[in-house]
């Protein structure tokens, strides 16, 4: 009896400290969580300050709610797991050690502050664009924060070691506990086969129908790409080597959502209705749209994406699949603030994936993106056994603004000249590079290629602010006989040569010049050549049904399978090339636009949706915008350009053969070029939206 009391009480004792243990631990990761907590409550201080949350624009409907909610206990499920981890180690420490209750006081705090240090040094050296890492790489650099953080992680992998000794130890001792351990490790077992089976790579199921695949590259400039040789996309170029590269590509709308959905239905913005990014679906015409129409057809049909931003494309538009962050106003919201040294750690994980999945590979959050998690989720989705023929569409967003990532740790927004955002562009668009070839590979690996079209494109160009970034240079203007500048000449003359961005000016090639190539596999392999006629993202779809022998509906573009199987093929007859601009308000400037600018501006012109919780354009602001576009038409060796003003629209036109131009189409040099018919074609195709 003496002996049964004595062991109650020491039960009783163990419990306590236990407790007590736990109770420390979540006090001190309590202080952390606060320094958090108020971090986030200075970002939320920024929205309110731009009036984000005032009006019923952004009143948040509860599908947003939700979100916020699930990444709140997403944060708070973590620091309860890592409180309870840290529990399991230093109850196993003090049992292994056999410490009194002050030592184990002492084991308890030491283990905590171990894991904060090892967990802000390993932010730091793995996510040097975080804020945090910014608060602290003022007193550790990278190499110091690198090598704190793996001798910390040591040492708590040694504690942790000794811990789970101690606990296997009294699990063994438990007679009724004794089947536990064989059960946990023939489940590790069966995991790690699961995987291995998993990933090897299997023949596809025969199929009469080819694989479609098309892959995007957002901002790709080809005055990156087109000079040989490179160090920037050895691999891209070595790719187009074997294909049909179309040289003279142009996009119709130089912005992703835009470009993407004339990919999908094969006719200019103006007539599927994706006149901007984000605008509302009820202004869409996707009757035709390739991918729901080739699903129908008996195809498996997948969209992957790193962004979704302002390209809000989802299973709606015929996708049985998305490899993808999630839509929404949330991805805004919530990759403003969900900056957190644990939260960032976890984020290119599985774990991160269900816990965080607007953050998770998602390249707008870039202080956490990571190119390899977008490109392993590919890989993973790519080793799956499959049945169907499939359509893939994959878009690389790492090019884009700002042009950084997870470990690089240089930024773009410290100078913004042309020479530094090329640098950085750079960068990114070799670590680009990598992705594509690691995609190329991997289809390769898992049989898709062995009966297979491959489409290898850019959404539109980038701008940088170099001069000869437009076609109106000073030396070429040919005024009129008065030798007087004309309208548009006097409103432009300081940024004559000069553009930025994309979607922000018809007469920019940088923006509108775009990738395209395409490469046949199989029993009758295309032959590589270089096409330099005037194509566009509109023939992808025509070329599609071509191959499928399949009426896919009515497009604006032409089928370009013959010049395709047949490298030789006779040049098809010019037609014209109608091209609009996106939007980009006067108030913000490209190259020093600031964040809180930013966002009062995206007050006035942008919604949230309340059924779906996704950033829409406001309705009442759509005539206007569209009035506001610039337009333009390619004939032949010629461009003419139409910008809107108060009064009409200011005419410019260019000879793209000898660079001339002008802005005045009573000059001799106008009357000598097709400019009345190129006039005419662009106010029947566009009507009264160019009388603005």
């Amino acid at each position: 009896m003496p002996l049964e009391l004595l062991g109650n009480k020491m039960l009783t004792y163990h419990r306590k400290m236990s407790l007590n243990h736990f109770k420390v631990l979540a006090f001190l990761s309590v202080f952390v969580v606060a320094v958090q907590v108020s971090l986030l409550i200075s970002r939320l201080a920024v929205l309110l300050h731009a009036g984000v949350f005032s009006g019923s624009s952004y009143a948040l409907p509860a599908v947003v709610v939700y979100g916020l909610v699930e990444c709140l206990f997403a944060h708070i499920a973590l620091w309860l797991g890592l409180v309870g981890l840290l529990w399991l180690i230093t109850r196993g420490v003090a049992r292994a050690l056999s410490l009194d209750r002050d030592q184990q006081f002492t084991c308890c705090v030491v283990v905590w502050v171990l894991t904060m240090l090892t967990l802000l040094m390993a932010n730091l050296a793995i996510f040097p664009r975080s804020v945090f890492s910014g608060v602290f790489s003022v007193v550790f650099n990278h190499r110091v924060a690198e090598t704190v953080a793996i001798v910390g992680l040591s040492l708590l992998v040694v504690l942790a070691a000794v811990a789970s000794f101690a606990w296997l130890r009294q699990i063994w001792q438990q007679r009724s506990l004794r089947f536990v351990l064989p059960v946990i490790l023939a489940s590790v077992l069966a995991y790690q086969l699961i995987l291995t089976t998993h990933v090897q790579a299997r023949p596809a199921t025969r199929q009469s129908m080819p694989n479609i695949i098309i892959v995007g590259i957002d901002s790709l400039r080809l005055s990156e790409v087109d000079h040989r040789p490179t160090d920037i996309t050895p691999l891209l170029n070595d790719y187009l080597d074997q294909t049909t590269h179309f040289t003279n590509a142009l996009t119709p709308l130089g912005r992703t959502y835009p470009a993407w959905i004339s990919i999908l239905t094969g006719q200019y913005p103006k007539h599927n209705g994706a006149r901007f990014d984000l605008i509302p679906t009820q202004y869409l015409d996707l009757k035709y749209n390739l991918a729901d129409t080739l699903r129908q057809h008996g195809y498996q049909t997948i969209y992957a994406t790193d962004e979704k931003r302002f390209s809000t494309i989802d299973k709606s538009y015929g996708f049985d699949t998305l490899i993808s962050p999630e839509i929404g106003f949330n991805d805004f919201l919530i990759g403003l603030f969900n900056d957190f040294p644990l939260s960032n750690l976890v984020v290119n994980t599985r774990l991160g994936k269900w816990l965080f999945p607007f953050n998770y590979i998602n390249r707008s959050d870039y202080a956490t993106y990571y190119p390899d998690t977008f490109t392993k989720a590919l890989q993973g989705f790519l080793a799956k056994p499959r049945h169907k023929p499939m359509f893939l569409a994959v878009h690389f967003c790492l090019s884009h603004f700002p042009y950084t990532w997870g470990d690089e740790a240089s930024s773009p927004f410290a100078e913004r000249t042309p020479q530094t955002l090329l640098k950085s562009y750079k960068k990114a668009l070799r670590r680009t590079d990598i992705q594509f070839n690691r995609l190329m590979m991997a289809l390769k690996r898992n049989h898709i290629l062995d009966n297979a079209l491959v489409v290898v494109l850019s959404d539109h160009g980038e701008s940088l602010g170099f001069p000869a970034g437009r076609l109106t240079s000073a030396k070429h203007y040919v005024a009129s006989d008065a030798q007087t500048k004309g309208p548009w000449y006097l409103a432009n003359q300081e940024t004559l040569e000069q553009s930025y961005g994309h979607g922000t000016d018809v007469l920019s090639p940088s923006q509108d010049r775009i990738l395209l190539a395409m490469r046949l596999y199989g029993s009758n392999p295309s032959q590589a050549s270089r096409q330099t006629f005037r194509v566009s993202l509109l023939d992808i779809k025509p070329t599609l049904a071509d191959l499928l022998n399949l009426d896919l509906g009515a497009t604006d573009g032409r089928s370009l399978l013959p010049y395709v199987r047949q490298a030789h093929h006779a040049a098809p007859k010019t037609d014209y090339f109608f091209l609009e601009s996106g939007f980009i308000p006067k108030t913000i400037s490209p190259v020093s636009a600031v964040f809180s600018t930013l966002l009062k501006v995206g007050v006035s012109f942008y919604e949230i949706n309340k059924t779906t919780g996704y950033l829409q354009l406001k309705s009442k602001r759509i005539h206007d915008l569209i009035i506001g576009k610039q337009h333009s038409v390619y004939f032949k060796h010629w461009l003419l350009a139409m910008y809107p003003s108060e009064k009409r629209p200011l005419p410019v036109l260019v000879d793209l053969q000898t660079g001339r131009w002008t802005d005045n189409l009573k000059t001799a040099f106008a009357e000598h070029s097709p400019a009345t018919q190129m006039l005419q074609a662009l106010k029947h195709f566009y009507g009264a939206q160019l009388t603005g």
